[in-house]
């Protein structure tokens, strides 16, 4: 008996569905489908092409979201039975990446173990082509199931396959629909439509809600910093088209959505790009724009950072404002604040199985390191500096923990105890090589665990590594002044 093997390209899939209802790509939430009859109508469609045959299962790649996680809707198709998912990669931008090359190391894999005779694949990308030649060669044979005609696939994909199967459009109609509101987010859809007299009435009139100051604060964050970030000629194009290029689009509406968390609504959108317009138009005609100031080079940092006890939040709050002529370290402790704010606001937005998650992780995973840096470079509406970042990272890994103590006065005491036990030999190794040596890195390290009962996070190191630098370089200038 045969063996076959679905591969799904999952962003193929929801592209072509979306022309095919509405004539026009859109996101996947104005689409709604029946998870269990699509995946009874595909399971139809790999048996009338291998009538005689085993399924192993089907294979569904897509992407993460923006952030890195997996949406209800892969949950959904995951619980399904037959479907294994298998993820790509996202880059900045949100287009997914990495999910060809996961298809075709899968399909060659199975062919090499002999695990499957046959294989179908619903996709129309060119890059497939290779991995599908190489499947053959092993004594695969490849069927390609398209959507919305062979138009809009790959003349290349299409020549190399098999065979080119179409699924029906009725098919495809009995498990998809539009979507019947804005914003989605269902899955399957219900068992049965709605009653007309059941369904909430609309007001076609009604207003949209006004935008908060809050939303507008960020919103103008986010125009200032993308406006500062364009070219010379990315200006010029704004200007003359008297619009935003797709393109430039796409990458500030992305920007915007990871600082504000959630996609950008109509109202939203449109006020992002006036406030962006408005910004390029005053520069342009001479006006000075609100862009943050800036600094000639990295200002000083502080030595030490305060923990996130009650008493140090309290503190905080309750100091005055810094009049413009304080010195720079009353500057500094201004970030500080700004810093530790940013961490408590990023921490207090995450979900609770999003806290638990990142408190087993050893580091803040990219994606969300990347939300955050992001946020609090807007805070402070400039880059952050190295060590900014690591106390940055060093705040919301202590605050995920739960840990009330000053983590940074048990830090320096492991430092200190460390550099007190330090031979001459062990303390000019350091001075001189700039850096702590593997074998007593690691012995800092053990000290510091035993410490603190548990293993240190990477910022944690690295900030433990700058005190011990500090308690030494503090030592050799108490030593030239004697």
């Amino acid at each position: 008996m045969e063996r076959v093997a679905a591969f799904v390209d999952a962003g193929y899939f929801w592209v072509q569905l979306s022309y095919l209802l509405y004539g026009e790509k859109r996101k996947r939430e104005d689409i709604l489908i029946d998870a269990p009859k699509m995946r009874e109508s595909l399971i139809n469609e790999i048996h009338s092409q291998f009538s005689d045959c085993s399924l192993l299962r089907i294979y569904w790649y897509d992407g993460r979201d923006p952030c890195g996680l997996v949406t209800e809707q892969h949950q959904a198709l995951a619980r399904l039975d037959d479907i294994k998912m298998r993820y790509g990669t996202l880059n900045a931008y949100g287009q997914q990446k990495g999910v060809d090359g996961l298809l075709m190391a899968d399909l060659l894999a199975l062919a090499q173990n002999r695990a499957i005779t046959s294989a179908i694949i619903l996709s129309g990308d060119a890059d497939l082509a290779p991995g599908v030649g190489a499947a053959q060669m092993l004594g695969v044979r490849i069927h390609r199931l398209g959507i919305n005609g062979q138009s809009a696939s790959s003349p290349i994909l299409l020549a190399e396959v098999d065979k080119n199967i179409e699924w029906a459009r009725d098919a495809i109609e009995s498990f998809a629909r539009k979507a019947d509101f804005q914003d989605a987010r269902i899955i399957s859809m219900p068992a049965a439509p709605l009653a007309e007299e059941d369904a909430p009435a609309e007001d076609p009139d009604a207003a949209p809600a006004p935008l908060t100051d809050k939303q507008r604060r960020l919103l103008d964050l986010n125009a200032v910093l993308f406006t500062a970030s364009l070219s010379d000629a990315e200006r010029n194009a704004i200007l003359l088209n008297q619009s935003i290029p797709p393109e430039l689009d796409k990458r500030l509406l992305f920007q915007s959505k990871l600082t504000m968390r959630h996609f950008l609504s109509p109202e939203e959108k449109m006020a992002l790009r006036d406030l962006v317009q408005a910004y390029l138009h005053e520069s342009d005609d001479g006006a000075p724009a609100e862009t943050p100031p800036q600094e000639e080079g990295p200002a000083p940092f502080p030595t030490r950072f305060d923990a996130f006890s009650l008493d140090a939040r309290e503190s905080l709050d309750e100091a005055p404002a810094a009049p413009p002529s304080a010195d720079a370290d009353v500057a500094e402790s201004g970030d500080k604040k700004m810093l530790m704010e940013c961490a408590a606001s990023f921490v207090a937005e995450l979900s609770d199985a999003e806290k638990l998650a990142l408190r087993d992780c050893p580091r803040i995973p990219q994606e969300r390191d990347r939300e955050l840096l992001y946020q609090a470079r807007l805070l402070l509406q400039r880059h952050l500096w190295p060590e900014e970042k690591v106390i940055l990272r060093a705040h919301v890994q202590t605050l995920l923990q739960g840990d009330d103590n000053n983590v940074e006065n048990r830090l320096a005491h492991c430092a200190g105890d460390f550099v007190s036990e330090l031979t001459p030999e062990d303390l000019k190794a350091i001075h001189d090589n700039y850096g702590i040596p593997p074998e007593l890195d690691r012995r800092l390290l053990f000290l510091s665990r035993d410490a603190l009962h548990r293993p240190l996070f990477d910022s944690e190191k690295s900030r433990l590594r700058q005190l011990v630098r500090q308690a030494i370089d503090s030592g050799n200038d108490a030593e030239s002044q004697n």
